[in-house]
């Protein structure tokens, strides 16, 4: 055998060995990469199963999505923290209230003040929407539940009229829908 070929089988070898090297290389990292995809994947599955820490999850997304959306509007801090919600149906909210969900996405964020509600998308780190919550006085809603309390007893009285009307052989007895007898 010439030294050529004895050159060339040493450079083939040589060529052999660092591709059986890299192969190897290659194969540790992609075993380190998927033992650490799955202890990552085992550490998220115990949290979730974790009611509190689920819930510490959560509230820490919570506080990452107003401390962002602070940076872009004036937040009254008097107001107390808000509730945050991520929106994973958007077309229900379309069809529930279309003009204030119109531009929705799923992913957004709704952040509920006790004043307003925000719309806020933080892929883009931009605010959709804004709208007040307006909440009926106080006084009015007293009235409201007592009219309805009203109504209810008319209604009582009447169908307890109309049922005597209509059977005349039953004992015409008085009744109050109040009357706590009724409770028992």
């Amino acid at each position: 055998m010439s030294e050529k070929t004895k050159l060339n089988k040493k450079a083939n070898n040589f060529s052999i060995s660092l591709l059986i090297i890299g192969l190897i290389i290659a194969l540790a990292g992609v075993g380190y990469f998927a033992y650490d995809q799955y202890t990552k994947n085992e550490s998220l599955q115990v949290q979730l199963s974790d009611p509190e820490a689920q819930a510490n999850i959560e509230q820490e997304q919570a506080t990452e999505i107003v401390n962002k959306l602070k940076k872009i509007l004036l937040v009254d801090e008097s107001q107390g923290d808000p509730a945050v919600a991520s929106v994973t149906d958007s077309e229900k909210l379309k069809e529930a209230q279309p003009e204030f969900y119109k531009d929705v996405q799923n992913g957004d964020y709704l952040v509920i003040y006790p004043s307003r509600a925000i719309i806020f998308r933080q892929a883009e780190n931009k605010i959709i929407n804004i709208a007040p919550i307006i909440r009926p006085p106080e006084g009015l809603q007293n009235s409201s539940d007592q009219s309805s309390d009203n109504q209810e007893e008319q209604t009582s009285q009447t169908t307890i009229e109309d049922s005597q009307s209509q059977n005349p052989q039953t004992n015409p007895v008085e009744t109050n829908p109040t009357d706590s007898n009724l409770n028992q």
